[in-house]
């Protein structure tokens, strides 16, 4: 029987599959398996690595003059003065109907989107006149400040947001202009934070009270204006003006975080927590009672608030303590002789701010100052003599959040996703750092892999703040986003396609958009032995429309090269070949199936020819000059020698990686020691791997004057590469986006 001809070099070194998620914390060499360093617009459930799924836009456009009163409406190629008629447009280009136009009233038919047509109108009164309108809608301009699901007493649902000073309300099924709230304003610039409460009894002037039925209502409050109240028809600002010695209504007080919790609307204002009357969140009589409890002091301002799991206490969060206050109990006049009532539970772990905080199911997160908290690791932590904040993982992200914008981190929760926005590297949430608590969901899997995992981070959008709810019967997540080209958008995430959908105002069209992902791998081969890289292969499964896929290695120092560009093409129903046809049949009888590749990089090679020399030059020029180019030349070997290898892979389309193996070449270790000499220049590796080089060192002098250092000017050249096309000589590199 013939035999296995002996494979050269050493045996593939294989990672994955990756369900222990991301961790940049640990030295590279110290990355366990099922690890992977760093993740953009990944999931890993499953241990597959698998294109995130998608964000789908809902936009922030609003559209004028809805009843005609504001004198001018702006069309989509034109303006005109309107009249005081009652217009009522229910959708871009739909015909609608004025209803009793009075004599003489000037009006705008609109033939198409580019011509428009005046029409006066003869003498006298015309009923159920029908015409076509399209109105120009944009997006609304201002600061996005909260959002919030809200389902009246009808049962009708609606997505409530906060842009600039003013409120905004959109009806499922979230397809339309939004609607203006003009009865409320809020003129602070911070969040804006909505309270879902319940009236069940009102309270008469004479102080007797009287049942009603239930009834929904939305308390908003930015810590400036007066508390607003919307029930979906009827909105207006509330007035906290006292009974007694006023004679006013001793409605809900001005304040900043609300929670409905113990039946009960409580509310900070400053230090001070208050709390409403008993199943009426609008009414604040009970609190003029010294005998009914009156107010709660903290001794910071309160930033934050939540209920517990049971919903038998809330939370009372200030920047540096986290307290509790027993709402579960009904009677008022029994909270002072409660034995604590009021108690604090965690001195040096506060919170950030009331948009950092979610609740994943029994458990509730809170971002601190000094990193991610859940509620069983601060009890745990006041069990022993450390505390363990569960982002460590995220380091890569974490050490470059923005410096005091703390406060605009804003979480989420969705299944069994966390969501923590963050202002890495930017002034608005950049990344939202991804925590799935069920990697691999199944119900007889035993071992390790019951523990969380962090996929990485998801960008494209900056949420502002998240909401999750059901709608309809489907518990959907959303965020208020102030997007990269300075648009503010709703986004529904975590929809069923890996696709974003976009949205076009002009055309006014919403158009799929494929995912620009990453992955970069643990070090591989990492074993104390110097050996070669050769090549890599990756397995590619779940492959749907086309992908972009690009393949990186880089050692252990030094910056990655790319070695595989390739362009694959998985067709589905949107078509590479405007040719291609399909039998009729197919469309319904015979769906496409996702498809799957194994592709491999080319092999790395030992010398590089240069451009304008023959092949092989005569002396080869080893890579050691690319190396030196992106470590400062302090590496004496080329680039392609290391103790291990990491692989950054990236694609833009649908596709999911399931292993990769990586091959190399056994290398001479080294047996002898060498004299090291000074370095006596400027070396320099900038955030893009380049090498800068400088001259020989200046002495640094001493400014008299100022008594500080004069810089020091670098005037050497730096060896950059001006061609970075992958299919020529030149060394390609990978740059961070």
């Amino acid at each position: 029987m013939p035999t296995q001809p002996q494979q050269q070099g050493n045996q593939p070194v294989e990672d994955g599959p990756w369900a222990k998620g991301a961790d940049s914390y640990l030295e590279a060499t110290q990355v366990q398996k099922g690890f992977f360093r760093w993740g953009v617009n990944i999931t890993n459930r499953g241990g597959t690595i698998r294109t995130r799924p998608g964000f789908s836009i809902i936009p922030v456009i609003g559209s004028v003059n809805y009843n005609g009163n504001d004198g001018v409406t702006t069309l989509r190629s034109t303006t005109f003065t309107s009249a005081t008629a009652n217009f009522v447009p229910r959708d871009t280009g739909k015909t609608i109907t004025a209803s009793t136009i009075p004599a003489g009233t000037t009006i705008v038919a609109v033939v198409d989107s580019q011509t428009v047509t005046l029409s006066q109108l003869a003498t006298g009164s015309a009923s159920n006149l029908a015409f076509t309108i399209l109105l120009r809608v944009g997006t609304i301009i201002g600061q996005p400040r909260g959002i919030t699901l809200f389902t009246d007493q009808n049962h009708n649902t609606y997505l409530v947001i906060a842009v600039g000073y003013y409120i905004y309300f959109l009806k499922y099924p979230f397809f339309d202009v939004w609607t203006w709230i003009p009865q409320l304003t809020f003129e602070g610039t911070g969040p804006v934070c909505f309270t879902r409460c319940i009236i069940s009894v009102v309270e008469h002037a004479d102080g007797s009270l009287t049942d009603v039925d239930p009834l929904p209502i939305l308390i908003i409050q930015d810590g400036r204006s007066r508390a607003g109240y919307w029930d979906g028809r009827v909105a207006r600002h509330l007035d906290p003006s006292k009974k007694v010695p006023y004679g006013g209504p001793s409605e809900t007080p001005v304040g900043m975080w609300g929670e409905w919790s113990g039946n009960r609307y409580w509310v900070s204002n400053g230090s001070r927590l208050r709390a409403s009357n008993l199943l009426n969140p609008i009414k604040f009589t009970e609190e003029d009672l010294l005998e009914e409890g009156g107010f709660m002091q903290f001794s910071e301002n309160i930033t934050g608030l939540t209920n517990t799991y049971d919903f038998r206490n809330l939370l009372v969060f200030t920047d540096g303590t986290t307290s509790t206050i027993q709402s579960s109990i009904i009677d008022r006049t029994q909270w002072a002789i409660t034995p604590g009532f009021q108690a604090l539970i965690f001195f040096g772990i506060g919170c950030v701010s009331g948009t950092a905080i979610a609740a994943q199911w029994g458990m509730k997160w809170w971002y601190s100052h000094d990193g991610l908290m859940s509620l069983d690791e601060g009890i745990r932590a006041y069990q022993s003599s450390k505390v363990t904040y569960r982002d460590r993982e995220m380091a890569w992200s974490k050490g470059n959040i923005s410096q005091g914008l703390h406060r605009r981190i804003a979480m989420g929760s969705f299944e069994n996703l966390l969501m923590v926005s963050v202002p890495s590297g930017d002034q608005y949430n950049a990344h939202t750092w991804v925590m799935d608590e069920a990697p691999l969901d199944v119900l007889t899997y035993w071992g390790f892999f019951g523990l969380p995992s962090w996929y990485g981070v998801w960008e494209g959008i900056r949420p502002v703040a998240w909401i999750t709810g059901a709608v309809k019967g489907m518990n959907r997540t959303f965020c208020i986003s102030n997007d990269y080209n300075g648009e503010n958008n709703v986004w529904e995430c975590v929809t069923g396609d890996r696709l974003d959908n976009n949205f076009d105002l002009p055309s006014f069209q919403f158009t799929p958009k494929p995912i620009t992902c990453s992955l970069e791998t643990k070090l591989l081969g990492y074993d104390g032995q110097y050996k070669f890289f050769r090549f890599a292969e990756i397995y590619l499964d779940n492959i749907e429309g086309e992908v972009d896929l690009n393949v990186f290695y880089a050692p252990r120092r030094g910056g990655y090269k790319q070695v595989l560009q390739k362009h694959i093409v998985s067709s589905d129903w949107i078509l590479q070949n405007p040719d291609t046809t399909f039998n009729s049949d197919q469309f319904i009888f015979d769906p496409l199936r996702p498809q799957t590749r194994v592709v491999r990089t080319i092999s790395e090679a030992k010398t590089y020819p240069i451009n304008g020399l023959p092949i092989p030059p005569n002396p080869p020029l080893s890579d050691d000059i690319f190396q030196a180019v992106q470590t400062s030349r302090n590496a004496p070997y080329p680039r392609q020698k290391d103790y291990g290898f990491s692989l950054l892979l990236q694609w833009t389309g649908r596709l999911s990686l399931s292993s990769v193996r990586m091959y190399f070449d056994p290398e001479e270790q080294e047996m002898e020691g060498i004299a090291e000499v000074d370095e006596g220049s400027d070396r320099f590796v900038n955030m893009r791997g380049w090498n800068v080089v400088g001259s020989d060192l200046t002495p640094y002098v001493i400014d008299v004057a100022s008594f500080d250092f004069q810089s020091h000017v670098i005037t050497g050249t730096a060896p950059l590469w001006t061609d970075f096309n992958f299919a020529t000589i030149t060394d390609p590199f990978y740059r961070t986006t």
